[in-house]
């Protein structure tokens, strides 16, 4: 791998590992919602007004809104990045491999499917899509000469 195909996939990997983030955080918000549900359905059965059950409740609810706050400051990042990862995209000038890299990296495919959409061969994908990497990088590096 060139050190131009290496940039490109530290450079795709990163929107890549965002959405991987992403889900966690919402399967994580998830169980914070259970966990409160629980929690309040515990309390309101309760009588007692100053139950510890109470404080478990409201330490629920803090880390779900916590969480919350966190998920959605994760997603601006996650959308900006997207968005410039999609315009330097946009820069290629060969289609075929700009398409090979939106299917594998913005819209996460795996490589089956991809064969199939493109109906390529499994070589004959790989090596477009180490094509398309080596040539991404090159338009990052340039990109990178450019902001300096």
């Amino acid at each position: 791998m060139t050190r131009y195909a290496r940039r490109a996939k530290e450079y795709l990997r990163t929107i890549l590992d965002a959405d991987i983030e992403i889900e966690a955080m919402r399967f994580r918000i998830e169980e914070l919602m259970n966990t409160a549900e629980m929690c309040g359905a515990i309390v309101t059965s309760d009588k007692v007004q100053s139950s510890p059950k109470q404080d478990t409740m409201e330490r629920a609810i803090t880390r779900l809104v916590e969480e919350r706050t966190r998920l959605a400051e994760r997603i601006d990042e996650w959308v900006e990045k997207k968005a410039d990862c999609m315009a330097v995209l946009a820069t290629m000038q060969n289609p075929l491999y700009k398409q090979v890299l939106v299917y594998r990296y913005v819209m996460r495919k795996r490589w089956g499917r991809i064969m199939k959409e493109l109906n390529y061969s499994y070589d004959h994908l790989m090596t477009l899509h180490r094509n398309a990497l080596d040539d991404l990088g090159r338009i990052l590096e340039q990109k990178g000469a450019d902001d300096e």
